[in-house]
C-alpha cells in the first residue's frame, strides 16, 4: 500500500495509542464482568449469604435508617464464600504466570501475534461462562484460568512495543493506554449493572465475548510489531521515531540477562510498591462491589454505576498525572528519577492514608464513598511513576523486566483476596472491611518507602550488555553490530 494514502495523514503513533487503549479496556471489560455478575449469580438466601444475617445490625445502610435496594436478579446458585473466592481469583492464578510467557512470547515472535491470539482465547471463554455455570462451578474456574492465561500476555507485550515505537519524551504519555484499564473498568461496570436488571447475567458475558472478538480483528489488520513494517506510516515519521528512540537490537538476537534482572535492586524497588498498592487496589476490585452492596446498601445497577464513575476518574486523573510528568521531564525542572519518586509517592501515600481514614467516618454515607472514590483515583499516579521507571531502567528488555514485575505486582490478587475471604469468614462485614482498610494502608505506606529509597532512572548495565547474534546464532562482531543498527534505523 502507497505510504501517502488519505490513512498516512493520521500519525501511526496515533493509531497504536488507539489499538493499545482499546486492548487494555477490552481485556478488562472481559476480566471485570464476573466481579460484579457474581453477585446476581448467586442465591440471595441460604447459609452461604454473604453477609449473613445475623449481622446486619452491623451494616451501614441499616444504621443510617435508609432503604436499601435488594432486589432479586434471578440468582440460583448456592456458591460459598470459598467457592466465590476460588471462581473470582482463579483468573488471577495463570494470569501472573501469562506475565512471564508474554514477555518472552513478545521478544521471540512479536507483540502483534501474542496480544491477538491471548485476547482471543479470552473473548472465547468468556462466552462460554454462561454455559459452564450450569454445568459445575468447576468448569468456570477451568475457562477463568484459560481466560487469565490469556489475558496475561497482553501487558508485558505491550510494553514491548514502546521501545520500538515511542520516543522517550514521548513515553509518558503514551502509556497512558494502560489506563484504558479504567475506560474498561467503568464500561463494565456501569454496563453491567443495567444489563443485569433488563436481560439477566448471562448476556454479560455474551456482549464482552462478542466485543473481544471484534476487537481482535481490528487489532490484526491495524497493528504492526514495528513502524518499519507499518505500510502507511509516512516517512517522516519514521525517521522521527528512529531518531528518538533508544538504540535497540532485534530482540530475536537477544539474550535475556534473567538472573540480572531478578538481582536488580530498582528492579525490586519497582516491584515492592506496586505489589504494595495492589494488595488495595486488588480488594478493591474484586470485592469491592460486595463492600458497596452489603456496607454501603448499593442495587446492582447503583453498584455498577459509582465504580464505573469512578474507574472514568481513574482514567482522567491518569491523563493529567502522565502530562504533568512529561512537562517535568521535557523542561528538566527536576531530575527523571526525583518525577518518578513524586508521582509514586503522589499515588501511594494519599490512597494510604485514606484507607486509614474511612475506618474513621462512621456510617456517613458520602463521606466514605468519597474519601473510597478519591483512593482508588489518586492511586493513578503511579503509572507515570513507578510503572513508566521500568522503560526508564531497561529501554531494550521492558517487556521482560514488566514481566518480573507484573508476577510481583500481581500476588496479591491470590494473597490479599485470600486474607479478606478469611476475614469475611471469621468476623462480621464490618469488621472484617475495618482490618482490610487498615492493612491496605499499613502496605502502601511501607512499600513505597522501600521505593523512595531504592528507586533509579538510570538505563542498568545489564540493559546494554547483551550478546546479540546473527541468524544462525553466533555473536556479532562490532562492525556487525553498527550494521545491524543502521538497518533498523
Amino acid at each position: 500500500m502507497s505510504r501517502s494514502s488519505t490513512f498516512a495523514k493520521i500519525p501511526a503513533r496515533i493509531s497504536l495509542y488507539l489499538l493499545a487503549t482499546t486492548c487494555i479496556a477490552v481485556s478488562f471489560i472481559l476480566r471485570i464482568g464476573m466481579n460484579i455478575s457474581i453477585l446476581a449469580m448467586v442465591k440471595e438466601a441460604g447459609t452461604n449469604e454473604y453477609p449473613p444475617k445475623n449481622v446486619s445490625q452491623t451494616l451501614c445502610y441499616v444504621r443510617n435508617d435508609t432503604v436499601a435496594i435488594q432486589k432479586s436478579y434471578g440468582g440460583t446458585f448456592q456458591w460459598s464464600i470459598d467457592v466465590q473466592y476460588y471462581i473470582l481469583t482463579s483468573y488471577y492464578w495463570t494470569y501472573i504466570s501469562g506475565q512471564v510467557v508474554g514477555g518472552i512470547m513478545a521478544h521471540k515472535f512479536g507483540a502483534k501475534v501474542v496480544i491477538g491470539i491471548g485476547m482471543f482465547i479470552s473473548a472465547i471463554c468468556n462466552m462460554c461462562i454462561p454455559f459452564g455455570s450450569d454445568m459445575s462451578y468447576v468448569v468456570v474456574i477451568i475457562l477463568q484460568l484459560l481466560n487469565g492465561l490469556g489475558a496475561g500476555v497482553v501487558w508485558p507485550a505491550l510494553y514491548s512495543l514502546v521501545s520500538w515505537w515511542i520516543p522517550k519524551h514521548e513515553q509518558g504519555r503514551f502509556l497512558t493506554c494502560l489506563q484504558g484499564l479504567s475506560i474498561g473498568m467503568a464500561i463494565s461496570l456501569i454496563i453491567s449493572g443495567f444489563i443485569i436488571a433488563s436481560l439477566g447475567w448471562k448476556y454479560v458475558f455474551y456482549v464482552s465475548g462478542t466485543l473481544g472478538i471484534l476487537w481482535c480483528l481490528a487489532w490484526y489488520f491495524l497493528a504492526f510489531d514495528k513502524p518499519e513494517l507499518h505500510p502507511r506510516i509516512e516517512y517522516k515519521e519514521l525517521h522521527y521515531i528512529s531518531r528518538h528512540r533508544e538504540d535497540i537490537l532485534d530482540p530475536n538476537k537477544r539474550i535475556i540477562p534473567w538472573k540480572c534482572i531478578v538481582l536488580s535492586l530498582p528492579v525490586w524497588a519497582i516491584g515492592i510498591s506496586q505489589c504494595g498498592r495492589m494488595w488495595f487496589t486488588t480488594n478493591a476490585q474484586i470485592y469491592g462491589p460486595m463492600y458497596l452492596k452489603s456496607i454501603i446498601g448499593l442495587s446492582a445497577e447503583m453498584n455498577g454505576l459509582w465504580g464505573g464513575v469512578i474507574c472514568l476518574g481513574n482514567f482522567l486523573s491518569a491523563l493529567m498525572f502522565s502530562y504533568l510528568a512529561d512537562k517535568l521531564l521535557m523542561y528538566n525542572f527536576i531530575s527523571t528519577r526525583n518525577i518518578r519518586k513524586l508521582f509514586t509517592g503522589i499515588g501511594m501515600i494519599l490512597p494510604g492514608l485514606g484507607c486509614v481514614l474511612i475506618n474513621h467516618l462512621g456510617c456517613d454515607t458520602h463521606l466514605n464513598l468519597t474519601v473510597w472514590a478519591l483512593s482508588q483515583i489518586f492511586s493513578m499516579a503511579c503509572f507515570p511513576g513507578a510503572m513508566v521507571n521500568i522503560v526508564d531502567i531497561a529501554p531494550n528488555l521492558t517487556g521482560s523486566v514488566t514481566s518480573f514485575i507484573q508476577v510481583l505486582l500481581l500476588l496479591p490478587n491470590i494473597f490479599a483476596t485470600y486474607v479478606a475471604k478469611s476475614l469475611f469468614k471469621s468476623l462480621d462485614p464490618e469488621g472484617a472491611w475495618q482490618v482490610i482498610f487498615y492493612s491496605s494502608g499499613v502496605v502502601l505506606l511501607t512499600s513505597c518507602l522501600v521505593y523512595l529509597a531504592f528507586a533509579s532512572a538510570d538505563a542498568q548495565a545489564w540493559d546494554y550488555k547483551m550478546v546479540p547474534t546473527d541468524d544462525n546464532g553466533q555473536q556479532l562482531d562490532q562492525v556487525q553490530l553498527v550494521e545491524e543498527k543502521e538497518v533498523h534505523r
